[in-house]
């Protein structure tokens, strides 16, 4: 949540929820801000009658039910804090909408710290940084002991109102102290390192990015960024390279004191402390980083030793006594006070006419500085507005969207009340009236409108002293009068262009293009617009023309067919299809073209059957009376494709039945059998009641059976395709016995045994393997000794080497580390011995190793979890002896401690 935006801050652009909405029961006044996780509004409570901020979060975190669960938990936190705490920003209500999901707190009227550092390029003076972060110190303490970690500290987020009293929003990001961090939430330039690496959450990390707000106040944003300009150099990248400066812990800022003298070297000691990369060198807590800050207030502050810097919040800050007590309530545990408080005496005259002049000149500084902050003011809403009056006139007069044009004129008129923007946004929301009645042919409005732009031009000119406006007047009111042209101009056309219509409506094209000819004779007189309608309008009268054409001619056609008129008829068709297909056909609506030409066709295609029908039914009957068959044929084939009569189709049936059959006798008596043995199945297929033809095939299939069969199973064999060759082999031998086929199924037989006994041996099923290794002896004697012992033989020494290592790991499992090397020992070479080894060692010397820790002797623990970590081999060893390693570690730490 912001502070109360002035009337400069508005924007007219729609982004999120509109003023005027309603929020349950709150209704929206304007948009504060803008953010990567939320949007925020300022509200208005109609039953409370009081001012909230309400921050809308974003939809893909509303979505996520286990954020909805946790943020509904910590908004309860939030709101008991922020009525205990006054630095932290009161929780209200939390809204749960079809708009989305909603969180109402108060509306905290000041400025934000990101502003007074943006708009001072100086430091803040001293004392008000001081009294600012030690309050801050106690309102996170208060957030930190709620268990609530903030996660997002920064100067944006820091609102300072009346008595510097600062106060803590935006827990849009924060988290629970047991969570884990995430790098996508939070702004990279004042995040911990922590955050980066996905590791717990802690307050420590709240107080790192408290420095470094700290360190920015006390230097100022201008030195800040010259320190810095490595990194903010380029806006684009800015992120990338704060969150790798702060993940490296080889560089750190320049001390506070040696960049600001004015900084005593106590606080530049306690801001680097709490910017520390390493959580554990910041200070404990939030209430020993305000016990420092006391400490340093006191000796420093109280005996007037601090230079003022500057005074961006109104002044010098006054911290007394009363106001550090109030600052560390929170805070328990006792105060340490450095120096004795220094008695005070009674002021001389002299003193007291010092000190008066001093009063008098900050009371005239401070006039200075609200004339400055008022003067900034109005030079920013005078930009405001604008702006938005080139993003609205960019609408008018390059989009033409009248709509949206209008509606930010309005918004202009409402964000810029008092700016000369305003009373020209007036003149254009007439305009805009204007050009919405025109586009309607609400005629008396548009004059009506355009008549209201003229008064107000009017009016302005007469009433502005200011030059620039009454020539703005003047230009305006001739583009009014241009306007008032452009009106009559496009009501004439539209007279014109209806006149026109009712004739084609007749039936008369000609004459409707002949009136617009008349009255519009040179189109180039006429606007940009008006002349694309016009010429809109005409080709949708030539489209006209040109169909009732091409409807015509096939019109007249389809009548002279149904008259018998066959060749007058096919012309009227060929001029229609030509006309179609021609250029100037391109005016027709492409659909429309494709479907007249697809009827054009098809109507020629049905005149040429009914010419053509006459000549092949005569041409079949003399091929018959020829008695030439394959004449007759070849009559029959040409008349089907162009009348399908059914005693036609049977007799090319028959016909092309003793032409098949006749042309594979022919290729049976040549000896090619094998084109025969194709053109039978083709033939049985197509022809199933001849029975001739299973005969003639079934002995050929017979004869070549064999070699089919045989020539693939070989193939298979040659391939050494044993599963594949053996059930082909053994087909063939059946269908005939042969010495070859015979040889080849015991070779397939045998190696089927190999292949099965080395898989038995890799599946370490060594029972199994013995039995396919008698197997494939007794299909094979004489490959014993050659081929199959040396296999068995591996095999048996690999089944001892195994059950060592199984014995050795039992023995392992019941920690007897002596046992297992011991059985491990004379097969030592083999690299599964050498990691069970390995794995002993380490178990033997990490369970040594927790005997020790666990009698306190951290020492001794340490050396064997050294030993342990040399044999670690695989990740959760290595995790574990670290983890052991460190325990040992802290325990001697303990102990010297």
């Amino acid at each position: 949540m912001d502070s109360e935006p002035s009337k400069q801050t508005n924007r007219i652009e729609a982004v999120g929820l509109q003023p005027g909405t309603k929020i349950g029961k709150y209704e929206v006044i304007s948009r504060l801000a803008i953010g990567g996780q939320a949007i925020i509004y300022k509200c208005r409570d109609p039953v409370l009658g009081r001012d909230v901020a309400i921050k809308q979060i974003s939809t893909h975190l509303a979505e996520d039910t286990g954020f909805l669960k946790r943020f509904r938990a910590e908004a309860q936190v939030l709101a008991r804090l922020g009525s205990e705490q006054p630095e932290v920003v009161i929780v209200h209500d939390l809204v749960e909408d079809p708009q989305g999901l909603f969180i109402v707190m108060e509306f905290v009227l000041g400025t934000s710290l990101e502003t007074t550092l943006r708009d001072n390029s100086g430091p803040v003076e001293l004392k008000a940084t001081l009294q600012i972060l030690w309050r801050l110190c106690a309102a996170l303490h208060s957030v930190h002991a709620a268990g609530i970690i903030h996660r997002d500290i920064k100067p944006s987020n820091i609102i300072i109102t009346e008595g510097l009293r600062p106060k803590i929003t935006d827990f849009g990001v924060a988290a629970t102290s047991s969570s884990q961090a995430s790098m996508v939430l939070g702004t990279t330039k004042y995040m911990a390192p922590e955050l980066f690496g996905g590791g717990p959450v802690s307050g420590r990390g709240d107080m790192y990015s408290l420095g470094f707000v700290a360190y920015e106040m006390f230097i100022g944003r201008e030195k800040f960024n010259e320190i810095f300009a490595d990194i903010v150099r380029d806006r684009h990248a800015e992120s990338l390279r704060w969150m790798k400066w702060h993940s490296n812990n080889q560089v750190v800022a320049p001390p506070l004191h040696e960049v600001n003298p004015a900084v005593p070297a106590s606080l530049s000691s306690i801001v680097a402390r709490m910017t520390a990369k390493d959580p554990g060198d910041r200070f404990e807590s939030m209430e020993s980083l305000g016990r420092a800050i006391k400490r340093s207030f006191s000796a420093r502050v109280r005996g007037g030793g601090v230079v003022s810097v500057a005074a961006p919040f109104g002044g010098e800050a006054e911290i007394d006594d009363d106001q550090a007590e109030e600052l560390v309530v929170p805070m328990e545990g006792p105060e340490e006070n450095i120096t004795a408080p220094i008695p005070r005496r009674k002021l001389s005259t002299r003193a007291k006419v010092i000190l008066g002049a001093a009063a008098l000149a900050i009371l005239v500084g401070g006039l200075l500085a609200t004339l400055i902050v008022v003067r900034q003011q109005a030079i920013q809403a005078r930009e405001g507005a604008e702006t938005a009056y080139k993003d609205a006139r960019r609408v008018f007069d390059e989009a033409r969207d009248y709509d949206n044009a209008m509606k930010a004129f309005v918004a202009l008129r409402k964000g810029f009340p008092e700016s000369i923007h305003a009373d020209q946004a007036s003149v254009f929301i007439y305009l805009c009236r204007a050009h919405l009645a025109l586009r309607d042919r609400h005629w008396s409005r548009c004059r009506s409108e355009e008549s209201n732009a003229l008064k107000r031009v009017l009016e302005i000119g007469r009433q502005t002293g200011n030059r620039r406006m009454r020539a703005w007047a003047h230009n305006m009111k001739k583009a009014i009068e241009e306007f008032s042209e452009y009106r009559l101009m496009v009501r004439e056309l539209v007279d014109v262009m209806d006149q026109s219509k009712k004739i084609l409506d007749d039936g008369d094209a000609d004459g409707a293009l002949a009136l617009l000819a008349d009255k519009f004779p040179d189109e180039s007189e006429l606007p940009v617009a008006q002349q694309e309608k016009l010429a809109v309008f005409k080709r949708g009268i030539r489209r006209r023309r040109y169909l009732n054409i091409c409807n015509g001619l096939m019109t007249s056609a389809r009548r002279l067919a149904l008259e018998g008129k066959l060749v007058e008829a096919q012309s009227r068709y060929e001029r229609a299809r030509i006309k179609l297909e021609s250029t100037s056909a391109k005016i027709l609506p492409p659909k429309q073209r494709e479907e007249m030409l697809r009827e054009v066709r098809e109507a020629q295609k049905a005149l040429k059957s009914r010419s053509y029908i006459q000549r092949v039914t005569q041409a079949v009957k003399d091929a018959r009376d020829s008695d030439d068959r394959e004449r007759e044929l070849d009559a029959l084939r040409v008349a089907v494709k162009v009348q399908s009569k059914p005693e036609w189709v049977r007799r090319i049936r028959v016909l092309q039945e003793e032409a098949d059959f006749a042309e594979i006798q022919r290729l049976l008596a040549k000896g090619t059998s094998q084109e025969a043995m194709t053109r039978l199945k083709k033939f049985i297929a197509r022809y199933p009641s001849n029975t001739k033809a299973p005969v003639i095939l079934k002995g050929l299939y017979a004869a070549r059976r064999f070699r089919e069969v045989k020539n693939v199973a070989m193939a298979l064999y040659r391939m050494r395709k044993w599963d594949q060759a053996l059930p082909e082999l053994e087909q063939a031998n059946a269908l005939q016995r042969d010495d070859e086929v015979e040889e080849a199924i015991r070779e397939c037989r045998y190696r089927i045994q190999m292949t099965k006994l080395r898989r038995l041996i890799r599946e370490k099923r060594y029972q199994q393997a013995e039995e396919a290794g008698e197997k494939a002896r007794g299909i094979r004697p004489e490959k014993w000794e050659p081929e199959i012992r040396p296999i068995v033989e591996a095999m048996k020494a690999r089944t001892k080497v195994a059950n060592a290592l199984k014995a050795a790991r039992i023995a392992l499992d019941a920690k007897q580390y002596s046992k297992a090397r011991r059985i491990i020992e004379p097969i030592r070479a083999m690299p599964e011995a050498a990691a069970l080894i390995s794995r002993t060692r380490y178990r033997e010397n990490v369970g040594k190793g927790k005997a020790a820790l666990a009698e306190g002797d951290a020492r001794t623990a340490l050396g064997l979890f050294r030993i342990a970590k040399r044999h670690a081999k695989s990740f959760e060893e290595i995790k574990e002896v670290g983890l052991l390693i460190s325990n040992a570690e802290q325990g001697i730490k303990a102990r010297e401690e």
